[in-house]
């Protein structure tokens, strides 16, 4: 059976979607702190491509960090999710994208201030005996061999 363009482009979608949908719930972010956009952004060796676009919409302290922090490992759990489904063979994915919506407001914004300086203030503990990490290797130093 042949697909019109426009049957596929919303099979693409919607698979997308599920698929974003189901590696958010994995990392326990909730549908009422982000929202999901799938977005047609090109073509490339003649097939769609596509971005995820992720809206933080309120201030839920555990998902919004979850998300922020693990945006990266999030991806990579689409990504290889992706890979096994059809998508791949129509397709091609460009990658989450993340934007705070006019929704998330003033006060997600100072809550998210607090957060980072809370985090700044957690880096800077090397001086109340928190272990230095060596940006190299990403370790203690406390606990690498020979140190």
């Amino acid at each position: 059976m042949e697909y019109s363009s426009s049957k596929l482009d919303v099979s693409i979608r919607s698979e997308y979607m599920e698929q974003i949908l189901a590696q958010l719930r994995r990392y326990h972010i909730p549908g009422e702190t982000v929202t999901v956009e799938i977005r047609e952004v090109g073509q490339f060796e003649g097939h769609p491509v596509f971005q995820g676009i992720l809206r933080l919409i309120s201030w839920q302290r555990k998902p919004v960090v979850r998300l922020l922090l693990g945006l990266p490992l999030l991806e990579s759990s689409v990504r290889k999710a992706i890979a096994t489904t059809w998508l791949e063979d129509v397709s091609h994915f460009d990658g989450l994208w993340l934007h705070t919506s006019s929704q998330f407001g003033a006060e997600g914004m100072t809550h998210l201030r607090t957060l980072i300086l809370t985090l700044e203030s957690i880096e800077s503990g090397a001086d109340r005996g928190v272990p230095e990490v060596d940006e190299d290797v990403g370790t203690p130093s406390r606990f690498r061999n020979g140190t």
